[in-house]
């Protein structure tokens, strides 16, 4: 599954050759993505209002086969999902990602590039060979950040199928490569934090150094799905607020 975001090719390479350059602000950045959301927005407004349909009729299905049983604990993984009372926010992150994934489909089946999308997975090890070839513990910490990233927002969620869904969101970022809007967006905001601690002129972003740190997220979310989480938050924050200052200072010492 590719990056839905692969279909505004002008926004997502405008935003990251304005950061090869002068390096856009995170308003810039943002204002490039809203533009291109409000155009795909109206666009497609006839396609989203079928998936809306789609992911609704889905959803009242589903709780018409929970509500009977609700009290058994039987669906528990079922109502789990469910946009539900007490149940509000893990429903509706699950089922915006449903209706993510479906557009995202969609437009790769419209636009003719879902095969080579998936076909673009095979070229990913080679992508992240890149990190390792310029900097190799640079790789490893964002590799790292972005494992304690995907550990910490599964323990506040604490739901497998969700994390499941990050895995596949993971994946497809994976695939994007290059042309993904995370790696843009990863890129800019590397720029303004190295610039928080250095007012000389920093290297350039290497796209491979997001392929990392969305691999870190991928296995995070993977390992996420077989370990408990509850009650360590706190911790994995602190090992997210460690990973990221080391980074920041090696990103500094070798850029």
């Amino acid at each position: 599954m590719g990056n839905q975001a692969d279909g505004t090719p002008e926004a997502v390479s405008g935003g990251r050759e304005e950061h090869e350059g002068s390096g856009p602000g995170v308003l810039q950045f943002l204002k490039l993505v809203l533009q291109s959301i409000f155009t795909g927005f109206v666009r497609n407004i006839p396609w989203m209002i079928l998936i809306a349909i789609i992911v609704w009729l889905l959803h009242m299905v589903l709780l018409g086969i929970a509500d009977p049983v609700a009290g058994t604990g039987s669906v528990s993984g079922l109502a789990s999902i469910l946009v539900t009372p007490g149940n509000e926010l893990i429903g509706a992150i699950f089922w915006l990602l449903i209706a993510w994934m479906i557009s995202t489909v969609i437009f790769q089946v419209r636009s003719g590039s879902f095969g080579r999308s998936v076909k673009k997975i095979g070229t990913v090890p080679a992508w992240l060979g890149e990190s390792y070839h310029h900097s190799s513990i640079l790789s490893l910490l964002v590799l790292s950040t972005g494992f304690f990233c995907a550990l910490l927002i599964a323990a506040f969620i604490r739901n497998i199928v969700v994390s499941l869904q990050l895995v596949l969101v993971s994946l497809s970022w994976l695939a994007a490569q290059k042309e993904g809007i995370m790696v843009v967006f990863l890129g800019v905001a590397w720029g303004r934090v190295s610039g928080l601690f250095s007012r000389e002129k920093n290297e350039p972003f290497e796209a491979s150094y997001a392929g990392a740190g969305i691999l870190g997220a991928l296995l995070g979310f993977i390992i996420s799905m077989v370990i408990p989480l509850k009650g360590l938050e706190l911790i994995l924050l602190l090992c997210l607020a460690l990973v990221i200052i080391a980074t920041i200072l090696i990103a500094r010492r070798s850029g």
